[in-house]
Formats: structure tokens, sequence, C-alpha cells
């Protein structure tokens, strides 16, 4: 099985925020990587600096760093890896932004996509064939995951989109049949309202969009994709049942939260709250907030989060100004802080799971 660090999300883009905040995404990955073995899974982390670095999470230590194309492509805003983790894809966010395929063997560069404006999320579908990445302007890229050549582009709008719009997160459930992108119209500079937009992944066709708060941020299902959560600028977590396509609750009580992740039982989501650096921990069964964990001064701003596999441990990630950067460890059972691992850059994003971003 793979995990990926969420999608959602991962989601990924700063365009809701500040440009001044760098992207940092994790990719946790099982301890199956075909060219080394490792006590515990990896952590694969792209901040600001030439490099991405990655992690061991059984001793929570940088063990190697890896190339990026920061100076060609700009930040990096999200990274997905495959089941085998013998690769990892990472989208970059400028106007001449791309999809970037590293060999985690070799710690080289073996592919790049086309050159795109403003990419955000991606995901890689189940069956390891297809990248997804979502394009700032209100679509979705379909990448071949061997060569990275484009194989189509998904508007997420449908017809008479908005002539403002911004597209961030995306997911994808684990039969791969479906994807889910963050969007947002944006109207003589006012935001109008947000929306997820559910894709066929077999016709590549918009089937809906679901009207959720404003600006979203990020989105994660759970593992029987049943139940979207999505972040909401406006201080909410939405609560959509993926059967129907309607939003059954809104939890409220967040701090502007930006990035979300849950726990492989569902039982349990983790919000990553940039107003307050703080993470929200919500009980699913009834939608209420059991704690708030404080994160600390350290680091700065909150912009993402993930669990490892086992569901034991949430990771978040936080910068803000240079020398801050921070992955901060969360013992799950007892809502604590146990570790902070100080990484290179200026950091604000996180992404893991089955398939990328948020």
């Amino acid at each position: 099985m793979k995990y990926e660090l969420n999608t959602t999300l991962l989601f990924s883009s700063i365009r809701y925020a500040s440009l001044q905040f760098i992207i940092l995404i994790m990719a946790l990955l099982l301890p199956i990587n075909l060219a080394t073995a490792h006590p515990g899974p990896l952590a694969y982390i792209a901040g600001s600096s030439d490099t991405m670095e990655v992690i061991d999470t059984a001793n929570n230590t940088v063990t190697t760093t890896i190339p990026l194309r920061t100076s060609t492509f700009g930040q990096p805003a999200s990274v997905a890896v495959n089941l085998t983790g013998t690769r990892a894809y990472v989208s970059y966010r400028s106007t001449l932004g791309a999809v970037s395929m590293i060999d985690t063997s070799t710690k080289a560069e073996i592919a790049n996509s086309q050159q795109w404006p403003n990419l955000g999320g991606i995901v890689i579908s189940p069956n390891g064939m297809h990248v997804y990445a979502v394009l700032g302007q209100g679509s979705v890229a379909v990448f071949n995951a061997d060569t990275l050549g484009l194989i189509t582009q998904i508007s997420v709008w449908g017809p008479n989109p908005p002539y403002g719009k911004d597209s961030h997160a995306i997911a994808i459930n684990s039969s791969g049949t479906r994807l889910y992108v963050t969007s947002r119209a944006i109207v003589n500079g006012i935001i109008r309202g947000g929306f997820v937009s559910v894709i066929d992944t077999a016709t590549n066709a918009l089937i809906t969009k679901i009207p959720v708060g404003e600006s979203p941020l990020s989105i994660v299902l759970n593992s029987a994709g049943t139940m979207a959560y999505v972040t909401t600028h406006d201080h909410n977590v939405t609560v959509i049942d993926t059967t129907t396509n309607i939003v059954t609750a809104t939890i409220a009580g967040m701090s502007y939260p930006f990035a979300i992740a849950i726990n492989t039982d569902g039982t349990r989501l983790y919000v990553a709250n940039e107003g307050n650096s703080t993470v929200s921990v919500i009980d699913t069964s009834n939608n209420s907030v059991v704690t708030t964990v404080p994160i600390g001064p350290i680091g700065g701003v909150l912009r993402s989060i993930a669990t490892n596999p086992s569901g034991s441990r949430v990771y978040t990630a936080s910068g803000g100004s240079p020398g801050t950067g921070r992955v901060t460890v969360i013992d799950a059972t007892t809502n604590t802080v146990t570790t902070s691992i100080p990484v290179s850059g200026t950091l604000s994003y996180i992404g893991m799971g089955p398939s990328f971003c948020n």
C-alpha cells in the first residue's frame, strides 16, 4: 500500500495566503524502498533550499539530500511517491513551473514535464500509471507517470468559468476512480465562494462542483473514500459525503486552518492552524474538536500536516523566516509534542497520505 502525505494534498499553493512563504512537502513512504533498507518510513521534505531532505522517521534524523530544480522551476508546491518508493514526483510553482520525476536510489532527476504556470498539488493514481497536477487557473493536467508526457487537461469549472479563478489542492480515492480538487472564484478582487470539483478519472470529465466555505485550501479523504474533509479560510472544516457529494457538516473552532490530515482508521483529523500555530484534533465520529496542541513559536506559521502509516505520530511543518524551518512530531496517543527536527530553508507546507497534496 502506498502512503503519501495530503491531499491533498497536500494541498500546496500559497496563493491563498502569502507568496512570501516557501512550500515544504513531506512524503511518507513505507519501509519498502527497493534500493536501500531503512528502519522506518522515509519522509521527503522539499523546502526553500535547492535540496530535498530525507528523514528516517524511526529516529527522526535527516539521512540524505536530493538536488531540486528550484533555480529553474521555482519553489516546490507538492511531492508524491510511487508505490515501490523508487520514484518521487515534485511540482514547482512559478510562472514557468513543472513536474519533475526523481529516481530515489540515484537521487537524480530523470524526467520533467512541459512547463506550466502556478502548479499546485499533485497525486499519483493507485495503479501508478498517471500523475495528476493542479494548474492554478482552474484545471488539472494528467501526465504519463513513466515519461511525464501530457495526456490531457481537465477543467475543474466546466462551461462559463469565472474570470478570476484559483485552484489549489487535490486528492484521489483509493480505487482511483475520483479526483477531488479545491478551487475558489474571484470577482473584482473579491472571493465569491469556494468549490470542490469531482472528476471521473475514467472519462477525465467533471461530474459536479460542491459548494464549500471561503477559500478551500486542503482536502483529505478517509481510506474508504466515503468522506472528504476540506479546510476553509473562514475557520472551518467542511465535511462531504462522497457517495452523495453533499456537505453533511461544518466543524468550527479553527484559526485559519490551512492543512489537514487523517489517521489510517479514519477516527481522527489533524488540522494545522496557521492563525495561531496550533494543531486541532477532531473526532470524526461526532465531528468535534477533542483538543488543540500548541506547536510553539519556533518555526512560525503552520502550513502542512501529515500522519505516519500506523497513525501513532503526526508531523507538521512550519517556517516563516530564514533558519526557522522545523518538522514537529506529535504523539497521537497523548497529543503532545515529542520532538522538533530542524530542516533547511524557510518552510510552510507538508503533505502525506495515499496520493499526496493538500
